[in-house]
């Protein structure tokens, strides 16, 4: 806003020399009244909202109603129904008391590295069992969905972790959906030149190199 105030004054010295000393002086007068209004308002519209926030802060509980409507296990099409409507993201306080975050800690333990470290290694060799196709995309969705949420970039990288641990414990999934692994390898790939990615690795001790290479040996394996 600051350069178009810039460029008004400009337009004004343009047409200095076509007016009289008098006009130009009214004129400029104005525009530096409109400009010190408009920065007034501004200020008031911010101070309005800062209020409305602070208004609606008690209303925003802790307290979590997603239990009524919990979508995992349960079937739900991911691309007609937006997750939100599962979960509560808005911070780490609304996520610890969500029931559905609760339960979805139930089956992916490592997830509660978010709010605390704990004493649950990840896992460093591919488990061989049987899946639920409709289970392990949902889950997968579930996992994407809080990666895009969250706007901790620790946050992000435990739950990265905890989608690879999901997925090398159901290697057969991938072994049956290459495509899914080669995508796979790609992101992991990407996060290995992420400077964040490679200390929480150490820290968290995940042996992503054998992760990759779980990986690439299913695709290259026919």
């Amino acid at each position: 806003m600051a350069n178009n105030h810039l460029d008004i004054f400009e337009d004004i010295y343009d047409i200095k020399d076509n007016i009289t000393n008098n006009q130009f002086l009214t004129l400029n007068n104005k525009v530096k009244n409109l400009i010190q209004e408009n920065i007034n308002l501004k200020q008031s519209l911010s101070n309005y909202e800062f209020e409305i926030i602070e208004e609606e802060q008690p209303v925003i509980s802790n307290v979590c109603t997603c239990s009524t409507r919990y979508v995992f296990p349960n079937r739900c099409n991911t691309e007609e129904n937006d997750l939100s409507e599962f979960f509560c993201v808005q911070s780490h306080e609304r996520m610890v008391n969500c029931e559905n975050f609760k339960k979805l800690m139930e089956k992916l333990p490592h997830l509660e590295n978010i709010f605390r470290k704990i004493d649950l290694p990840f896992t460093e060799e591919p488990i061989y069992q049987d899946y639920i196709k409709h289970e392990i995309i949902l889950t997968c969705s579930i996992l994407l969905f809080l990666f895009k949420k969250v706007y901790d970039k620790r946050d992000k990288v435990i739950i990265t972790f905890v989608m690879f641990d999901f997925i090398i414990r159901n290697i057969n999934f991938l072994i049956d959906y290459k495509l899914y692994t080669k995508t796979c390898i790609i992101k992991l790939e990407e996060l290995l030149i992420d400077n964040e990615y490679i200390p929480l690795t150490l820290e968290y001790n995940v042996n992503y190199t054998k992760w990759l290479d779980i990986m690439k040996n299913i695709i290259t394996t026919e």
